[in-house]
């Protein structure tokens, strides 16, 4: 092997050798770094910036659809009025139903309340098994259903209240000489829908 063989491989040596005292330092540095940022407490306000991000996302995808307009509701004030009840026409005719994937084979009938002024009686015939009852909050939350095959009597009264509103609707049931059933409401808005089928 020649003079100026070793002369380069020497080289070549050294050359490496800077390269990883090179790299060794560089990752020392980084490692100092990271040593001194946790040390300094900026890693608590991190981790504290990322809960509290992470808290409003949660929330804000929670309250999204109570914030959201309800179109059913809209369209249900637009054809009648509060406490008021309206009787659908069979969907078959309805280009642009007011609550929509109704059934076919049924009749519906709804009525928006409001218990600002007190609570609501609300008389509903179910001659039949089939026809059944719901009354949900302005979110379409189902809080009490009833059909007539549960019921085994040809109409149903019922009163419906706020918690507030609560006991005095059930002194008033109960001095009434008919059957009145209290339904006590979450909220002081809502709907009660009637279903019969088509005979």
């Amino acid at each position: 092997m020649s003079l100026q063989n070793l002369l380069s491989e020497d080289a070549v040596q050294r050359l490496r050798r800077q390269a990883r005292l090179q790299a060794d330092r560089v990752k020392q540095m980084q490692r100092s770094r990271a040593v001194r940022w946790m040390l300094s407490g900026n890693w608590v306000w991190f981790l504290g910036a990322l809960m509290v991000a992470g808290i409003i996302h949660i929330i804000a995808a929670l309250s999204l659809p109570m914030l959201a307009p309800d179109p059913v509701l809209s369209k249900m004030s637009r054809v009648t009025s509060v406490n008021t009840l309206y009787i659908i026409r069979p969907t078959s005719t309805l280009q642009d139903p007011i609550i929509p994937f109704l059934a076919p084979d049924i009749r519906y009938a709804f009525c928006r309340y409001n218990l600002n002024d007190g609570p609501l009686l609300v008389r509903a015939p179910l001659p039949e098994a089939p026809w059944s009852i719901a009354i949900s909050t302005p979110h379409a939350d189902n809080f009490y259903t009833v059909t007539g095959a549960e019921l085994r009597r040809q109409t149903i009264q019922l009163l419906i209240a706020t918690s507030a509103q609560f006991t005095e609707a059930e002194k008033a049931a109960a001095e009434s000489s008919e059957e009145i059933v209290v339904v006590k409401a979450p909220t002081r808005q809502g709907v009660v829908l009637v279903r019969a089928p088509l005979t």
